[in-house]
């Protein structure tokens, strides 16, 4: 396999390929793997693909020689013959389908002063040879039924001249706005079109030290963990789309804010009725009473003081370093990172010196994170928060500032069922 990429990347040479070799301890030992990761595809330069089996590199090729330039957001690409992308039934209405049409669906529109044809037709990428099959499947980290019976959508019309890619997909969008929303309304026949960012392959870190499933029974502890912290949990390794499942994470971590809140209003209370002049300077301790209660009540203020306490309360300094430390990510946390928005939007480096500059750090990072994807209204002031743009750049960044929110709520999630306990 080594020596047909070295062939194809440089017969094609803005392919470029790294061999890289992994260690994994197994019950029968340490075994080491091989896998192979392209860059350069035409389109999206930064995409890596993970090639791991022979029918890969022939994919790879088929895909270098028709010399197509991929999409960077939408899933397909667009060649001589128009652009080609895949869509997914947003309810299982494949059967539907097939027993009412064998043909493409035909649509015409006309778009500006431009005559556009849109074909609609389904397929089956797992066991088809075709040029959008070999590109789904070298992008896709999902296989088997997430590929089967997807939906091919071509767009022909929009002329022949060069596009800007921004442009040409801009267009796109437009049109199948357009089109599928008119389809899901009238015949209720809804399709979502399939985006690179959803099926792309993971950027390769290392992976936390598993332990192989045991072959004797298991002994556990019954631990009662919350209901709707696990629905949290699950819907964000279910979501494929990155601000939303860094928002999952984020709710774990909210759903203790307001009462970690009342918890310090009730115990400020309770420390004043116990001091032993409050019946002679009542008036003072009331007015303080009165400060607490506004200071908590004060919206922009008060969120990130609660953020911070629920995090002092569930979440270690060491377990934290330590898992970023297993994922190999530890570096990153430990700098400034800054994403391209409207404004730079600076990620403060979290400090790991202290229990106080950590819990400090950690909150100021995950939270100013927060209000950025929120507020991601171009139209919000940027004085409250800086509006975050899903650029490739920015998601594949927000892809690694996930980890520390999921290990967050991981502790949460654990330490709240440790106090049922």
């Amino acid at each position: 396999m080594e020596d047909e990429l070295k062939e194809l990347t440089t017969a094609y040479d803005h392919l470029k390929f790294e061999k890289v070799e992994r260690n994994f301890v197994t019950s029968e030992g340490e075994e080491t793997y091989v896998y192979y990761y392209i860059k350069g595809l035409r389109g999206i330069p930064d995409l890596q693909v993970q090639v791991f089996r022979e029918e890969d590199v022939s994919r790879l090729r088929r895909v270098a020689e028709a010399g197509c330039q991929l999409l960077s957001d939408l899933l397909g690409y667009r060649d001589d013959d128009g652009v080609q992308i895949l869509a997914r039934a947003e309810i299982p209405y494949s059967m539907r389908w097939e027993r009412e049409r064998v043909e493409p669906l035909e649509v015409q529109l006309s778009y500006g002063s431009k005559a556009i044809s849109v074909s609609i037709e389904l397929t089956d990428l797992s066991e088809e040879e075709s040029l959008i099959g070999d590109v789904a499947n070298l992008v896709s980290r999902r296989r088997g039924p997430y590929l089967r019976r997807a939906f091919k959508i071509t767009v022909r019309g929009l002329g022949a001249r060069r596009y800007l890619q921004d442009t040409l997909e801009q267009d796109i969008e437009a049109i199948l706005d357009s089109v599928l929303y008119d389809l899901d309304l009238t015949y209720g026949f809804g399709l979502l079109p399939m985006r690179v960012e959803a099926m792309r392959r993971i950027v390769r870190r290392r992976g936390r030290p598993r332990l192989p499933l045991p072959t004797e029974p298991l002994s556990l502890i019954f631990k009662e963990y919350s209901p709707e912290l696990l629905q949290y949990y699950r819907l964000a390794k279910r979501t494929d789309y990155l601000p939303f499942q860094f928002l999952c994470y984020f709710h774990i971590l909210e759903f203790f804010a307001d009462r970690s809140a009342f918890r310090a209003v009730t115990e400020a209370v309770r420390r004043m009725l116990a001091k032993h002049d409050f019946h002679a300077k009542s008036e003072k301790y009331v007015r303080e009473c009165v400060q607490i209660l506004r200071k908590e009540s004060d919206k922009h203020a008060s969120d990130k003081i609660k953020i911070q306490r629920v995090l002092s309360q569930f979440v270690s300094l060491e377990e934290v370093k330590g898992a970023l430390d297993e994922l190999d990510v530890l570096d990153h946390f430990e700098q400034d990172c800054v994403l391209d928005c409207a404004k730079p939007l600076k990620l403060a480096a979290v400090s790991f010196e202290s229990d106080s500059q950590f819990l400090q750090t950690l909150t100021t990072r995950i939270y100013a994170l927060r209000c950025s994807i929120v507020h991601s209204n171009p139209d919000f002031d940027e004085s409250k928060a800086i509006p975050f743009v899903a650029s490739p750049e920015n998601l594949e960044m927000l892809r690694t500032e996930i980890l520390i929110a999921s290990e967050v709520a991981r502790q949460i999630i654990a330490g709240a069922a440790a106090i049922k306990t």
